[in-house]
């Protein structure tokens, strides 16, 4: 992805592309890897190079450049000399058995049927902008910890898309309510056999 010290759209880009490159261009391992403020530093300096090269005006631009500079405030925040890249969420249920257990994210995992954006066509540098806009950290954490039931929303036009309001990864159920039409989306299901579920339109 690097070409002479730059960021070279090559291939989709997404968020955790970018960050990724950062770090690589730092010098920094990004799973399980605290940075001390040099780095971070180091990491900054790098993502601000990535957000100086993007066009201003280029489709799309504005929100990932908007991203970047939300991530480079992380990097740099007053008083912080390490940050965690791995972005786990394992910190929030220790050991507990979760194979019992609700979640509710508003945001749904990545590249399921609960994530898909209508990006068609859409571009930055020349390059197809991925379609799914869901979080890498929930999906690991679902597959991680394999909790009963999770719920979701965020992407309104994902099930008219895809055609469904529902997935699972491994043995955890899926289920979102967003929904791109004038109704309230209503999601019913029983704790005890998820699998018998329904979502209606009120």
């Amino acid at each position: 992805m690097a070409t002479s010290g730059s960021f070279d759209f090559i291939s989709t880009v997404t968020r955790n592309d970018i960050i990724d490159f950062a770090l690589k261009k730092a010098g920094i391992k990004r799973k399980g890897f605290a940075l001390d403020a040099d780095q971070i530093s180091d990491a900054a300096f790098a993502l601000n190079l990535i957000l100086a090269q993007m066009k201003e005006n280029s489709d799309g631009a504005a929100s990932l450049k908007l991203w970047l500079r939300k991530r480079i405030r992380i990097f740099l925040q007053d008083g912080k000399d390490q940050y965690d890249t791995s972005d786990s969420t394992d910190h929030i249920v220790a050991e507990d058995d979760l194979s019992k257990a609700l979640f509710l994210f508003h945001t749904p995992p990545y590249k399921t049927n609960l994530d898909r954006a209508a990006l068609d066509g859409k571009m930055i540098e020349h390059v197809p902008l991925d379609v799914h806009v869901g979080s890498i950290a929930v999906q690991r954490f679902l597959e991680s910890n394999k909790p009963l039931v999770s719920l979701h929303g965020h992407v309104h036009e994902s099930a008219r898309i895809t055609g469904s309001w529902k997935d699972k990864i491994g043995s955890t159920y899926l289920f979102s309510a967003a929904h791109d039409g004038p109704e309230l989306a209503l999601v019913r299901f029983d704790l005890d056999t998820p699998k018998v579920h329904s979502r209606e339109l009120i």
